[in-house]
């Protein structure tokens, strides 16, 4: 779905669009830092806490909350809920894990709100681009694999994919899932200051580091640097790209190798922008930074504006700056223009 692009160095490992702000003040309270490999990426935890042994505990039940959802959720380990269930399409109803019918419910959700701009059914249309050497596949072939229509929920929680060679891709909503259970378990644990970068590109900032209004973080501009700073306490951010490197734009190049396709039409986006989306939901946040850069300005901008909950800015490849009506509110956005 949305290009996750890599950029800076946070106060640990390294975060794809944002940064701790290097000016943080002297806190009374310890910073813990820890990073593990998960869901085919980084997932940091910064934890402000007055002992170790509480920032540790919390950090590795965080790890193991999203190495449980990674064997639920992921697209690339055989093994998984999910992998099976696209193994199985067309052969009808298959029991899964209650986290996995709560996920997929979720996402046929976002896929309505996101007027069909977010979509898990577009395995089979990846796999298409990338390996057809005409340079467009059969659309009207993956049309009939293709949609959240086909994917059904029974009252018992199985699932089916109702047609033979479907395949499910969560990649722009399991990060943003997961970080919502993740967040919701440190609470649980009475943890009120942590923040959690995953994918590098997916972060939730749980409240405010001592002596200061929230999390700052430098956002990623479409040409590379920094496009500007936000703070955050309390929400999501959810960053995308649909920015294709200069020497995979010729005509000469398969358009399966732009990173991001629109559900409706199935072919690869060509326009060049960043998304970032706040919010008080991790998934939705992860959902609609993918749909903005799908739908036309407008459409999109529209949108966001008719949600409560959510706030968002979208850079153009020329600069062209739009942001919802709240968004400077809710971020204190302040640009590297300035």
């Amino acid at each position: 779905m949305g290009r996750r692009a890599r950029l800076l160095i946070g106060l640990g490992v390294a975060l794809t669009c944002c940064q701790s702000a290097p000016d943080a003040p002297s806190l009374s309270r310890t910073l813990y830092v820890a990073g593990r490999y998960v869901m085919g990426t980084v997932l940091e935890v910064q934890v402000f806490t007055s002992g170790g042994e509480t920032a540790r505990a919390a950090s590795s039940a965080v790890f193991a909350e999203t190495a449980r959802l990674e064997a639920a959720l992921s697209h690339y380990r055989p093994e998984t809920d999910v992998s099976r269930l696209s193994r199985t399409a067309g052969t009808g109803p298959q029991e899964v894990a209650p986290e996995v019918t709560a996920a997929l419910q979720r996402a046929l959700e976002l896929g309505v709100l996101t007027q069909g701009a977010f979509d898990i059914t577009l395995g089979p249309v990846f796999a298409s681009w990338r390996e057809s050497s005409s340079g467009e596949p059969s659309l009207a072939a993956l049309r009939a694999r293709v949609g959240h229509d086909k994917i059904v929920v029974d009252p018992a929680g199985r699932v089916a994919l109702r047609v033979e060679g479907m395949a499910l891709d969560l990649g722009a909503f399991a990060k943003g899932w997961s970080l919502d259970r993740a967040v919701a378990l440190l609470r649980e644990r009475a943890v009120d200051t942590a923040l959690l970068s995953f994918g590098q590109s997916s972060v939730w900032a749980l409240g405010a580091p001592p002596g200061t209004e929230g999390w700052t973080l430098a956002l990623q501009a479409p040409g590379g640097g920094v496009q500007g700073w936000v703070t955050l306490r309390d929400r999501a951010l959810s960053f995308s790209s649909s920015r294709v490197p200069a020497e995979l734009r010729s005509a000469a190049d398969p358009p399966g190798r732009a990173p991001l396709v629109d559900p409706r039409t199935l072919r690869p986006v060509r326009r060049q922008a960043t998304a970032t989306l706040v919010g008080e939901d991790g998934a939705l946040a992860d959902a609609l930074s993918t749909a903005l850069l799908v739908l036309p300005p407008a459409q999109g901008r529209a949108l966001v504006e008719s949600l409560s909950g959510v706030e968002a800015m979208v850079v153009e490849e020329d600069g062209a700056v739009w942001a919802s009506s709240r968004w400077q509110a809710w971020t204190r956005y302040r640009s590297a223009r300035d």
